[in-house]
């Protein structure tokens, strides 16, 4: 039954005028129901043992609005104890009314010094500090821009 009743409301979200599309849509509300969560049991990897050491880091996302929305880029800080990697997904992902993707990834090379940093955090066992992700994703509705902003820790990869 809820799956109807969203379907009938995105349906007339669709004809719906744009000043009326902003009124029942607010760009807040908008963001209540977009869920940004770090994908699978081990999200953040860090591959040390090539030529070039990478950092990947996997999301998904979720639209619990019964409005499509776009994905405008997404801009992440990582932090292994300290500011490590600076980042962003630039690419655009439309995500549909009431659906999840999952293919949404960030990948950059290590620089010496950045894998220094993360390898107390691969090794250690307990790690000394946290690894802290700070996100902000844009998206774009009909009507207007929003921003969607979370947090993650872990205290190991």
């Amino acid at each position: 039954m809820k799956e109807i009743v969203s379907f009938l409301i995105g349906k007339v979200a669709d004809v719906l005028p744009d000043f009326l599309f902003r009124i029942v849509f607010p760009p807040a509300k908008l963001a209540s129901k977009v869920e940004l969560r770090l994908l699978g049991e081990a999200p953040i990897r860090v591959t040390s043992g090539t030529d070039v050491p990478r950092l990947t880091i996997r999301f998904e996302i979720t639209n619990l609005n019964p409005v499509d929305l776009v994905m405008d880029r997404l801009v992440m800080d990582l932090w292994f104890g300290q500011p490590t990697v600076y980042g962003a997904i630039l690419t655009r992902h439309p995500v549909k009314a009431s659906q999840t993707i999952k293919d949404v990834g960030f990948s950059t090379d290590l620089s010496e010094a950045q894998l220094n940093q993360t390898h107390p955090f691969l090794t250690t066992d307990p790690p000394v500090g946290g690894i802290h992700l700070y996100v902000s994703a844009y998206f774009a509705s009909r009507t207007a821009m929003f921003e969607v902003q979370r947090t993650f820790e872990r205290r190991k990869l």
